[in-house]
């Protein structure tokens, strides 16, 4: 295989009015994976805020070939949601994409872009609540 990982950094800066929270429910993943037989591609992302120091949270997937399809996966946060503590901030997102074809050294495997869209999309799940 040519690449077996690649690394995505999304920074987000956002504010909301003071008097209200914000909070992320879910990551939604528009992509579509071809694996040859026993090739495993894996998802993993981890999720935090500027000024803290430490991942809030992360979320792995797998999948094993043979597979060849599009796909939409949705991360849920395990706690139902992570609120953001002010109402100015930076969101990061970290999401790595992995191959390992060790279980068929001849085998490969690709991860690209929604067919349909013609992109890697990422959508947020957002709920904004009164304080």
């Amino acid at each position: 295989m040519r690449e077996r990982r690649k690394n995505c950094n999304i920074g987000l800066m956002l504010s909301h009015p003071s008097d209200w929270a914000l909070g992320l429910h879910n990551l939604t993943y528009s992509k579509y994976i071809t694996l040859d037989q026993k090739v495993t591609a894996t998802q993993k992302t981890s999720i935090w805020l500027d000024g803290e120091g430490k991942i809030a949270t992360q979320f792995s997937s797998s999948w094993i070939g043979p597979l060849s399809t599009a796909l939409t996966s949705t991360d849920e946060l395990q706690s139902g949601i992570l609120w953001l503590p002010d109402d100015k901030h930076t969101l990061y997102i970290n999401t790595q994409f992995a191959l390992d074809n060790s279980q068929n050294i001849a085998g490969s495997g690709m991860i690209k872009a929604d067919p349909t869209t013609g992109k890697h999309t990422v959508d947020l799940g957002f709920g904004i609540s009164p304080c």
